[in-house]
């Protein structure tokens, strides 16, 4: 019993042994595949005047974008959500097909008096 306990503790072990590495290792990846990032220039407050017109442009975009998001979730471009399709299965078919038949012979039997 001891040795199954051994065993389980080792391979849990190696799991997160495991675990840890290829963290390390996608945190060095990032490290070094990624640059060095630029700010923003039109983000300070004391910028030129030709980033004003850029944000003055990118407002009037998140506006925009705003407004047009809102219109499309009030319209749907579904004809119709409920619609249930009007064909039938073949299993649907054959018994539709079989009580037609039974009514046809219990017609018959009717007529007969049988």
């Amino acid at each position: 019993m001891k040795e199954v306990i051994w065993i389980s503790l080792i391979g849990a072990g190696l799991v997160v042994l495991g675990l840890a590495f290829l963290w390390l290792l996608m945190a060095l990846l990032v490290r070094l595949t990624s640059g060095k990032k630029q700010g923003d220039p039109c983000a300070d407050p004391t910028a030129e005047p030709d980033c004003e017109a850029e944000l003055e442009y990118r407002l009037k975009a998140a506006a925009a974008s705003t407004a047009v998001a809102i219109a499309l979730m009030k319209s749907s471009f579904l004809t119709s959500s409920g619609r249930v399709d009007n064909r039938l299965t073949a299993w649907q078919s054959g018994h539709r097909a079989n009580r037609f038949r039974n009514k046809a012979v219990k017609n018959k039997r009717s007529e007969t008096g049988i």
